[in-house]
């Protein structure tokens, strides 16, 4: 009688102690699109010596310099250049090169 309330009672007892401890991790394991949702930039792509150029934020020296002259771009793909495209991850940026044919 004793083992089975013994049983009785634990199940409901770890049941709820793994809820509450899903609970508890849900906020640790969100995903990180939040946090990039709200983190500004940390690259530009824009333009060095008249070529599609890669820079890291403030930083005036690229890291990275690309096969397409500005000179040759469509006016208004240049001029979003000349302002400067902020990109955020790898996927955006090969996406963005591959529109300006690099």
């Amino acid at each position: 009688m004793r083992r089975t309330l013994c049983l009785l009672l634990t199940g409901p007892a770890v049941f709820l102690l793994c809820i509450s401890l899903y609970f508890l991790a849900v906020p640790l394991i969100t995903p990180k699109a939040e946090a990039r949702l709200e983190d500004p930039p940390s690259y530009t792509l824009s333009e060095y010596q008249g070529q599609l150029a890669l820079f890291r934020d403030g930083e005036t020296e690229p890291i990275a310099r690309y096969e397409a002259y500005t000179n040759l771009l469509p006016p208004g793909d240049a001029a979003l250049i000349q302002a400067g495209i902020p990109v955020s991850t790898q996927e955006e940026l090969q996406r963005l090169l591959e529109d300006f044919g690099v």
